[in-house]
C-alpha cells in the first residue's frame, strides 16, 4: 500500500455532533480506520483513539484530562506528572498525524471522519463535504460588459515600463542571494511520499541489500524457525529463494556484490562465518570462519565486517566485538583496532566512493554512537571520528548514494526512527543540524539505499516482547508447552531480575519510555519504579534484597544506580561511566574495569578483598559456596568473550561456552550445574562433567538473552518476543 503526505489544505467536513450519527455506526468506523493498514503497527495510538471515542461515546468528557489519559491508557502511576513526562501530547500529536494521513489515503471515502482537535483531547465525528466547486455560466447567459481603463491611466504607461525593469532587476538579485545559498546549504532532508511494503509475506523479513541495477533487493527471511536468502523483483514483487533447503542452519545479513556476481552472507552451517553465494550457479563458499554483517567495498576486492553481533540496539551483548577487513584476492584478515575504548563495534557500512567505513560501538557507559574510520589508511592504525556521541541510542548506519550524509536510526525522538547528517566522506567531519527522515514506523532500522540515490529500503519492526514463566527440572529440561505468559499489553518487557525472597521481579520496560517496573512472580501488582524522561537499564536485585542497582542516564551519562524497592533513596554509584559489577562472596559490591584493577563501588575506596582472580576475567555470579565463579574473558584477544568458570583454590579453568558472553547466568542447587543463555537458547552446564546440553533452543531473535529464576531454581523467568518485521521502500 503507498501512504501520500497529509494535505496543506484538509479536505472540508461538517462539524456534526456524535448525534448525527449511531454509536453502532461511529464504532464501525472506529473498527475500520484500527484494522487499516495505515494503524498497523501504532498499538499506543490504536489505544488511544479507542479510549478517546468510547469515553465520548459514553458520556466520560469530564475524565478526557492529559493525567487521566497518561493513568488510564499509558499505565502511568498514581505519581503521573504530565509536565515531567509528555507521553499523553506526543501520542495525541501523532494520532493527529495518522488520522490526517488515513483520511488523505485509504479513508478518503469513508462516510464518518473522526479526527482529534488540535489542543483537546475530546474527539470529533463529520461527514465529509464535497468541496465547492465553480461552475461555468450556461450557455447564453449574458456576461457583464467590460469596464475601460480610465484614460489616466492609460497615459502612465512609460511608469509602468520603468516599474517592470526595476522589479525584473530586483529578481535578477534575489535570484542571485538564492543561488548563493543553495551553494553554501545543504539541501533539506528529502521528503519520501511514496512507502510502499515490498514483503507482505506474513513472516519476518529483514537485512535489505539493492542488486546493482537497482531492480531487485536481496533479503534475509525466516521461514518455519530458519532464515534463507530471498531476492524480490522491485517491479513485479516476484521473489526467488537463493538457498532453499540448502542448510538446516541460519543464513542472513546479506549484501550484494557492486559487480553482481555474488551475494556475501552470515550462516550458522559448518560452525558459523561468512559465505559466498555465487548469483549464476548458486554454489556457496566459505569466506571466512567468523563474522556479521558484511559490508562490501565499492571496488568489490574487499569486505569489512564485524566479529560480534546482536539482537536488539539497546539489548546488545556483543561484548568484544571488532570491525575486520578481508581481502578477497588474499584471503587475509585484518583486524581494524579503535582508538577509543569501545566495548563492541558492529555493523561497518563502507561509504560509496571507498574513502571511509561507518560502525556503532557501544562505549564502557553505556552509549550506542555512531563513528567512522578512514578505509584508505587501513595500515596505519586508522582514528575514528565521532559522528554521533551522546546518550541516545545511534545504530544501523547507511551512506547516501553520493555519500553526502550519514543516515542512522536513533531513539532522540522518543520512537527508533530515521535521521541523517551531512558528512564529509574524506575527512568524516559532519556539518549542518541532525535532519528526521520520517518513515510509516516507529521502529525503523538497517537502511540501505539504492544506487540512484532515489530509492531507499528499511526494516519496520513491530516489536512485542512479554514476561513468560516455565517450570524447570534439570533431570527432564525444560518444556515449552506449561509456559505461562505473565504480562500483557504494548509494553515491551526486558531484562527481569527476581528478588532474593522470591516475591518481586524488577525489570526494565520500554514504551517507548525506559523505566523500571516492579511485578509478582504470578504477574500481578504491576507498580512503575521509576517514571521519567530518563532511560533506566540493567535492574540488579542486592544480596539483601534492600537495593536495586541499575544504570540510568539521568545525570547526562549512563552511570550506576541504586534506589530501594518503595522508589525512595535513589542515589549514584559511579562517576565515570558504567562498568561491569557483581556482588562479591562477602556482599560487597565490586566493579570490574576492562583495563584496570576491581574497585569498591559502594562505600568507593575502600579496599578490596582479592578474591585470587585472574586479571582478564570478568565475574556474573559466585557459587553459593564461593568454591566458584562463571564470568567473561576473551581467551584469544580476538572476537567476542567466552564464558568461563574459574575456581580459584585450585586456578581450574573451564571454557563454558565459546563467543558466548552470557549476560545471565545461574547457579543450580548445590553449584554441580549452571544454567545461562546465548541468543539460541537456554544451556546447562554441569560442573562435573563439563557437559554443555542445550535446554530450549529458540529461534533467532525470539529469546531475549537475560532472564531470571526462583530461589529455589525450579521456575524459569524470561522474555521472548514475538516481533513482525517488514522490509519497505520508500522514494522521493
Amino acid at each position: 500500500m503507498s501512504s501520500h503526505p497529509p494535505s496543506n489544505n484538509p479536505e472540508p467536513h461538517a462539524a456534526l455532533s456524535s448525534e448525527t450519527f449511531s454509536p453502532e455506526q461511529i464504532l464501525t468506523q472506529l473498527d475500520h480506520i484500527i484494522k487499516s493498514d495505515m494503524f498497523a503497527g501504532a498499538a499506543r495510538q490504536q489505544r488511544l483513539l479507542r479510549h478517546l471515542v468510547t469515553k465520548r461515546l459514553n458520556g466520560g468528557l469530564g475524565e478526557l484530562k492529559e493525567y487521566t489519559l497518561g493513568v488510564e491508557v499509558f499505565d502511568r502511576g498514581d505519581d503521573f506528572d504530565p509536565r515531567l513526562d509528555p507521553i499523553v501530547r506526543v501520542e495525541a500529536s501523532r494520532l493527529r498525524s495518522r488520522l490526517q494521513k488515513y483520511y488523505d489515503g485509504p479513508g478518503a471515502g469513508d462516510p464518518i471522519r473522526i479526527s482529534l482537535p488540535r489542543g483537546a483531547y475530546v474527539p470529533s465525528f463529520a461527514e465529509p463535504v464535497a468541496p465547492e466547486l465553480h461552475a461555468a455560466p450556461p450557455v447564453g447567459a449574458v456576461l457583464p460588459a467590460a469596464v475601460p481603463l480610465p484614460a489616466a491611466l492609460v497615459n502612465t504607461r512609460r511608469y509602468w515600463m520603468m516599474g517592470i525593469a526595476a522589479f525584473g532587476a530586483l529578481v535578477a538579485i534575489v535570484a542571485a542571494v538564492w543561488i548563493i545559498q543553495r551553494l553554501l546549504t545543504p539541501p533539506p532532508a528529502p521528503h519520501y511520499a511514496r512507502f510502499k511494503r515490498i514483503t507482505p509475506d506474513e513472516v519476518l523479513c529483514t537485512a535489505p541489500s539493492f542488486s546493482p541495477d537497482d531492480h531487485s533487493i536481496v533479503y534475509a527471511q525466516r521461514d518455519a524457525g530458519t532464515w534463507h536468502i530471498y531476492e524480490r523483483d522491485l517491479t513485479t514483487s516476484a521473489w526467488t529463494e537463493l538457498t532453499p533447503g540448502s542448510s538446516p542452519d541460519d543464513d542472513y545479513q546479506p549484501a550484494w556484490s557492486p559487480d553482481g556476481k555474488s551475494i556475501v552472507f552470515r550462516s550458522e552451517r559448518d560452525g558459523g562465518g561468512l559465505f559466498l553465494l555465487h548469483t549464476q550457479s548458486r554454489a556457496v563458499s566459505r569466506l571466512t570462519d567468523s563474522g556479521y554483517n558484511p559490508s562490501w567495498s565499492p571496488d568489490g576486492r574487499k569486505i569489512a565486517f564485524s566479529t560480534g553481533s546482536f539482537i536488539d540496539p539497546v539489548e546488545t551483548s556483543a561484548n568484544g566485538s571488532s570491525l575486520a577487513v578481508i581481502d578477497l584476492a588474499t584471503r587475509q584478515v585484518r583486524r581494524l583496532a579503535s582508538a577509543q575504548p569501545a566495548v563492541s563495534s558492529l555493523q561497518p557500512a563502507w561509504s560509496p566512493h571507498g574513502h571511509r567505513i561507518a560502525y556503532w560501538d557501544t562505549e564502557p557507559n553505556g552509549d550506542r554512537d555512531i563513528w567512522t574510520i578512514n578505509a584508505e589508511t587501513l595500515d596505519k592504525g586508522p582514528r575514528p571520528v565521532a559522528v554521533m556521541h551522546d546518550s541516545w541510542t545511534d545504530w544501523s548506519p547507511a551512506w547516501s548514494a553520493d555519500g553526502h550524509y550519514l543516515y542512522f536510526s536513533s531513539d532522540r525522538s522518543g520512537a527508533m526512527t530515521l535521521w541523517r547528517v551531512a558528512i564529509n566522506e574524506r575527512s568524516g567531519k559532519t556539518s549542518g543540524s541532525l535532519e528526521p527522515v520520517p518513515t510509516p514506523s516507529s521502529f525503523t532500522g538497517w537502511a540501505t539505499f539504492a544506487h540512484s540515490g532515489k530509492l531507499f529500503a528499511y526494516v519496520r519492526r513491530i516489536p512485542f516482547s512479554e514476561l513468560y514463566k516455565a517450570p524447570f527440572d534439570p533431570a527432564k529440561g525444560l518444556d515449552l508447552s506449561t509456559k505461562v505468559q505473565l504480562t500483557e499489553g504494548e509494553r515491551g518487557m526486558h531484562e527481569p531480575d527476581m528478588s532474593p525472597d522470591g516475591k518481586t521481579i524488577v525489570m526494565r520496560i520500554q514504551d517507548p519510555q525506559e523505566d523500571l517496573a516492579l511485578v509478582q512472580p504470578d504477574g500481578s501488582n504491576f507498580r512503575r519504579l521509576t517514571n521519567d524522561l530518563f532511560s533506566e537499564r540493567s535492574p540488579r536485585w542486592s544480596p539483601d534484597g534492600k537495593r536495586i542497582v541499575f544504570g540510568s542516564n539521568r545525570s547526562h551519562r549512563f552511570e550506576l544506580w541504586s534506589v530501594h524497592p518503595d522508589g525512595t533513596g535513589l542515589k549514584q554509584i559511579t562517576r565515570n561511566g558504567l562498568i561491569p559489577y557483581v556482588w562479591a562472596p562477602d556482599g560487597t559490591l565490586i566493579g570490574y574495569p576492562r583495563n584496570g584493577p576491581p574497585v569498591a563501588l559502594d562505600s568507593p575506596g575502600t579496599a578490596v578483598k582479592d578474591w585470587g582472580l585472574p586479571s582478564a576475567f570478568r565475574p556474573l555470579a559466585w557459587s553459593a559456596d564461593a568454591q566458584a565463579v562463571v564470568g567473561r574473558m576473551n581467551s584469544s584477544g580476538f572476537g567476542p568473550e567466552s564464558l568461563f568458570i574459574y575456581s580459584p583454590g585450585n586456578r581450574d579453568y573451564w571454557e563454558v561456552a565459546p563467543a558466548a558472553a552470557s549476560p545471565s547466568a545461574v547457579w543450580m542447587p548445590h553449584d554441580e550445574q549452571l544454567l545461562f543463555s546465548r541468543s539460541d537458547g537456554f544451556y546447562l552446564a554441569d560442573v562435573r562433567t563439563h557437559q554443555v546440553k542445550q535446554e530450549m533452543p529458540s529461534a533467532r531473535s525470539d529469546l531475549h538473552s537475560r532472564f531470571t529464576m526462583s530461589p529455589d531454581r525450579r521456575t524459569l523467568f524470561f522474555v521472548q518476543s514475538d516481533d513482525q518485521e517488514d522490509i519497505w521502500t520508500g522514494s522521493e
